[in-house]
């Protein structure tokens, strides 16, 4: 019923511009009917004035922009929203012929029709689905959203609602809510508006569900290893409803599958951690999958597997030095390498035939990058590891031999495993001569970077030169030759081979019949005729040749990621540092760090520094497989790069975990005044929808622009009529 009503005025120009224009239209009327050219007397006058007057009233309406408003009161029905869970986790169901908690739901709401039609007499029931968002009802499409907001949903019912409107909400789902505001907060919110949470929860009790389900629920491996090391790779696997049932977890590495590990969950709820052991792998990013081979009856198969990257390093390498005896030429090399970066070295003194240093099993020479061999009669070393020892360099090792008194011809090595290994010609007849000599390189050696030790890259003659002011050297081993295939690096004074080189197999070979290059370092030399720099590059360069690490930068850059196994919008943790030889942190290198996907688009991620270190942070949205390629720049110029990958996943929160929740159910009723029931047995829902059933007083002001409506036009077309009567009885035009 109407209870107020009233006029209102909005003036265009407003009040003051109103007033003049119509003081200034009344002033214009009045004078042009008194200085009409016929005047006008009696009655017929005033009528006229009067019409005219009343058609400027109408006129003026617009310019006053008069409305008229009515505040009315209407009874009207309270709204009732029933929403119905259509997210993926409703798809479940609690055994082979057991009905989904989707299919319980469309039986609730047809088993209790009748009821929903009779609360309908009292209130303006909307039906609605949800998952992540409301969501208009989906009828009889099935579940498939893929997260659960339910407290979302609650706000945005919520906020659909006139001010103090009270309204009930009829949720039916199984609880599980993963997305979103905390629910049973924002339940709490409606107690005091009149707004209770009825629910009605479909599935059963997380202790009675029979559901089927096996998951790797984490990687557990270390991020980065070296390639001359051992690792462990295992996961936390999840077995729920399957004891007794024989499952197979696989490791796949690089799409090859490394090793396959049966169990057999002991319990409903078996947690255990199933791990594998991996030998060394190449430097690189290796991917890595543990898999649980699926069975008909899990209800799941996309947490079934897990992946992520292991980061390859090169280790450090490993070089073994043999002598039968101390020496100045072992002391001296093996403080030069000590030197050496990235270097982890190891000595032996073999002082018999049969001695405890050689007592292990052969295979104790394929851990080594480099094998150095001195002063060591083949006798020592035994035909089995003499032959384990070629096997290592055929294989990709690398083999370093010095003069000495009991090497090649002397030393028993031309009847040896290693006749066809080393560069050298030999025959029991050779001998030591004893005459000092300068080592000259040749032609071959000056292109190679490890006899540029001078600090120039020299041309041949002025590199003969240098070598020959070294100090000379004390006699060396007089061998038959030089292989064909060889290559002469350096020769005596009177042409006699020094050095030489040659591959065998995979693996490269030097040999020396010197071994006193010690008298370069060790000298009265000072000042700038010091030649022991020149020594220790010699050694140095060699030895990197050798492993062939001779070009490796003067600096140092590694990229790391905090994971390389993460969801979607997870950030990764980007840690880069920059070192130079000495590694040390090289704090003012300018660093670029890129990230592509798999179809190559590309995003650069902003670095910053903290501490020793360059940090940034990377969130990937999309799916797939990231390299992150990190490159770092001195004065402009590039000083290394290095990168990492990380496989972005998604993981099906919804059916992850089949467990129902209906506690969130049962404390989203009770903060909000409403009830909780089964989907089989929700009567007393329909009973105190009911009881609380009233139809609610809706108060609202309804407005009319009187300027708007015809009817005013309508009136001063009247009056001009009128006035156009009363002139024409008159004789007037």
């Amino acid at each position: 019923m109407q209870s107020d009503w009233g006029v209102e005025f909005s003036p265009w120009l407003g009040w003051a511009g109103a007033a003049l224009a119509i003081a200034v239209t009344l002033w214009l009327v009045l004078r042009l009917f008194r200085t009409a050219t016929v005047p006008l007397r009696g009655p017929t006058a005033k009528y006229i004035l009067l019409c005219r007057l009343i058609v400027v009233a109408v006129l003026l309406l617009p310019l006053l922009r008069v409305s008229m408003y009515a505040i009315v009161e209407e009874q009207e029905k309270q709204p009732l929203t029933v929403l119905v869970d259509a997210s993926r986790s409703m798809s479940l169901r609690s055994g082979p012929s057991a009905l989904t908690r989707w299919e319980q739901a469309q039986s609730f709401i047809s088993d209790n029709r009748e009821r929903f039609e009779r609360i309908a007499r009292k209130y303006d029931i909307e039906w609605k689905s949800f998952d992540a968002n409301l969501k208009p009802s989906t009828g009889k499409t099935g579940p498939n959203g893929r997260l659960t907001a339910i407290g979302t949903v609650i706000q945005e019912w919520r906020s659909g609602l006139s001010p103090g409107q009270p309204a009930p909400l009829l949720i039916v789902s199984d609880g599980r809510s993963n997305s979103g505001p905390d629910a049973v907060e924002e339940a709490a919110k409606l107690m005091l508006e009149s707004r209770p949470i009825y629910t009605v929860g479909v599935g059963d009790r997380a202790s009675n569900i029979l559901q089927a389900d096996a998951s790797v629920e984490d990687l557990i491996m270390p991020l980065v290893v070296n390639n001359d090391t051992n690792f462990e790779v295992g996961a936390s696997v999840w077995a729920r409803g399957l004891a007794g049932v024989k499952l197979e977890a696989t490791l796949i590495i690089d799409s090859v599958e490394v090793e396959t590990k049966p169990f057999t969950p002991d319990s409903f709820d078996d947690r255990r951690r199933i791990t594998f052991q991996c030998k060394p792998y190449e430097p690189g990013n290796h991917f890595v999958t543990i898999r649980i081979v699926p069975v008909p009856s899990e209800v799941s198969t996309e947490n079934n597997e897990l992946s992520g990257y292991i980061k390859v390093r090169a280790g450090a390498f490993k070089v073994l030095y043999v002598e039968s005896r101390l020496r100045y030429e072992f002391t001296f090399l093996r403080r030069s390498m000590a030197k050496i970066s990235g270097l982890d070295l190891d000595t032996m003194i073999i002082r018999g035939i049969g001695g405890t240093e050689l007592a292990a099993d052969p295979g104790i020479w394929r851990k080594y990058n480099l094998i150095i061999l001195g002063d060591v009669p083949a006798s020592l070393l035994g035909v089995r590891h003499l032959e384990a020892i070629k096997q290592r360099v055929e294989s990709g090792g690398a083999l370093l031999t010095l003069g000495g008194l009991a090497t090649y011809g002397p030393g028993g090595y031309a009847e040896s495993p290693l006749k066809e290994v080393l560069p050298f010609e030999m025959r029991d007849t050779d001998g030591q001569k004893s005459a000092s000599t300068h080592l000259i390189p040749t032609a071959d050696a000056s292109q190679m970077s490890a006899f540029q030790i001078f600090g120039d890259s020299l041309k041949y003659p002025q590199l003969k030169e240098r070598f020959v002011a070294l100090p000379a050297l004390s006699g060396f081993v007089e061998v038959s030759g030089v292989k064909p295939l060889a290559t002469l690096l350096a020769t005596s004074d009177n042409g006699s081979p020094l050095m030489a080189t040659s591959d065998f197999g995979r693996g490269r070979v030097m040999s020396m019949t010197v071994d006193t290059t010690f008298h370069w370092a060790f000298n009265e030399l000072e000042g700038e005729k010091d030649t022991r720099p020149a020594y220790e590059n010699f050694w140095r360069k060699l030895i990197l040749h050798l492993l062939g690490a001779d070009k490796v930068q003067n600096y140092t850059v590694e990229l790391n990621a905090s994971s390389t196994s993460v969801t979607a919008s997870k950030p990764v943790d980007l840690i880069l540092s920059v070192m130079d030889k000495d590694r040390k942190p090289v704090k003012d290198a300018e660093v670029l760090v890129l990230a592509r996907d798999a179809k190559g688009a590309t995003v650069q991620i902003p670095m910053g520094p903290l501490g020793e270190d360059y940090v940034g942070k990377f969130a990937p949205e999309i799916e797939g497989h990231y390299v992150i390629e990190a490159n770092a720049l001195l004065k402009g110029a590039k000083i290394g790069s290095d990168e990492v990958r990380v496989f972005v996943f998604s993981r099906d929160r919804e059916t992850a975990n089949p467990d129902t929740d209906f506690a969130t159910l049962e404390a989203l009723a009770a903060r909000s005044g409403g009830l909780y029931a089964d989907w089989r047995s929700a009567e007393q829902i329909f009973l105190s929808l009911q009881d609380r059933s009233e139809s609610y007083k809706r108060t609202t002001r309804k407005v009319s622009a009187v300027w708007a409506e015809p009817w005013p036009f309508l009136v001063a077309l009247l009056f001009l009529t009128i006035e156009w009567v009363l002139r024409k009885k008159r004789g007037l035009p």
